[in-house]
């Protein structure tokens, strides 16, 4: 007589199953929850769920950081990786989510050499040189450009170069005379040399 305890499913369940039993696994098709699954791909279904549940019921040795003081003592020595990028790869790197506006190969360059270097607890220093900001004093619009200009409104009768230069000048004068209202009134702005006749701020 079976109890709530236990009952016949128990005896088949998977779960109860000895390691490499060839019905340790789910019906094809099954899509709830196998735990550990996802750490086995490129094997058929049946197989990987076998191996999953395999290492999920696997006997843990238990370790107390009372009774074994060593126990988070040891350091393994960390796998450096050394390979080149494949072109077109679509997989995990780690650490490229913080990388932009690199090409393919600086990204994984970058992102493996600060993988590489991380310490014991996973962090790691940044190897990307700061790049300098541009003096958008000095560059003119790009004809072409799509994006935003401060106070550009399109007029078909007047060229591209001049509408832009002349709304990037208006701009630049607002914020001259924002910033030296609010030196004026010791907010802490700072009032910077002319370029072209127009007072910037700093």
């Amino acid at each position: 007589m079976y109890s709530a305890e236990s009952s016949p499913i128990d005896d088949v369940s998977p779960y109860h199953l000895p390691e490499g039993h060839p019905e340790k696994t789910f019906i094809s098709g099954y899509t709830g929850f196998v735990p550990r699954h996802r750490n086995y791909f490129g094997e058929p279904y049946q197989d990987s769920v076998r191996e999953a549940l395999d290492e999920f019921t696997a006997p843990k040795a238990i370790k107390d950081p009372y009774l074994d003081p060593h126990a988070y003592d040891k350091v393994e020595k960390k796998n450096i990786v050394h390979t080149d990028p494949i072109p077109g790869f679509t997989g995990f790197i780690p650490g490229s989510r913080t990388l932009y506006s690199t090409t393919f190969g600086r990204t994984f360059n970058v992102a493996y050499d600060n993988f590489n270097r991380r310490d014991e607890k996973g962090h790691y220093e940044t190897t990307l040189e700061p790049t300098e900001r541009k003096n958008l004093n000095k560059t003119l619009p790009v004809p072409g450009y799509k994006g935003h200009i401060p106070k550009f409104i399109f007029s078909a009768e007047r060229p591209y170069g001049i509408s832009s230069k002349e709304c990037i000048q208006s701009f630049k004068r607002e914020r001259y005379l924002d910033d030296l209202d609010r030196a004026r009134r010791g907010v802490g702005a700072a009032v910077g040399p002319s370029v072209s006749g127009i007072p910037l701020a700093v």
